[in-house]
């Protein structure tokens, strides 16, 4: 049985089975806008790069949906049970949240060591999973060693959170970050430049 969880602007999520375990579907979907070759080339590469990144983020040890399969346009995840960071922190609940700032500091600073760039690394993308914090959509996600996009990523997780709750996190990313210091110098600088935008995947 297929039903859909969410729709977004690139692609809609399913939940289903795969070989009787709970899984999620993520199908890129067709721009009736673009000529049709070009559409299908552009969401079959999209959806093997995400695939690709998934995988890599997996090996690496950070927490993610593991990836089960991957079809032309498709990707089959394991189905996660959890709660989002962002609804935990709407509704003001605390506890606990220490440990999933770390968490979630220590992934992305994995990520970044790998030249992984999350692209939309917000808590509405961290889900809290028996306690540990899991890593969601790589929609957005690229392979890339400059420092502005990592400190992108920075920013996004900044202007999320509160003072206190960012230290938390920023420290977490550190301690594990190959580059911090360029990384932070690159932040500050993107701040002082006032040239934050929020990164979007415009489909052409």
């Amino acid at each position: 049985m297929v039903k859909k969880i969410s729709e977004g602007a690139e692609a809609v999520l399913y939940s289903s089975e795969l070989l009787g375990r709970a899984c999620v579907i993520k199908f890129r979907c067709r721009k009736s806008y673009r000529i049709r070759e070009i559409d299908e080339s552009i969401r079959e590469k999209r959806t093997k790069t995400e695939a690709r990144i998934l995988a890599t983020a997996n090996s690496i040890g950070v927490n993610v949906p593991k990836l089960l399969m991957v079809g032309r346009f498709a990707i089959y995840m394991t189905m996660l049970d959890g709660e989002l960071l962002s609804d935990v922190l709407r509704k003001n609940a605390n506890d606990k949240i220490e440990n999933i700032l770390e968490d979630a500091g220590k992934a992305l600073a994995k990520l970044h060591n790998a030249n992984i760039v999350h692209g939309d690394y917000t808590p509405a993308n961290i889900m809290i999973c028996k306690g540990k914090a899991y890593i969601i959509d790589f929609g957005l996600s690229m392979v890339e060693s400059a420092a502005e996009e990592k400190a992108l990523d920075l920013l996004l997780m900044k202007r999320s959170l509160k003072r206190k709750q960012y230290y938390i996190f920023e420290n977490a990313y550190s301690k594990l970050s190959d580059n911090f210091k360029t990384v932070k110098e690159r932040l500050e600088s993107i701040e002082r430049r006032g040239r934050y935008q929020t990164r979007t995947l415009i489909a052409n």
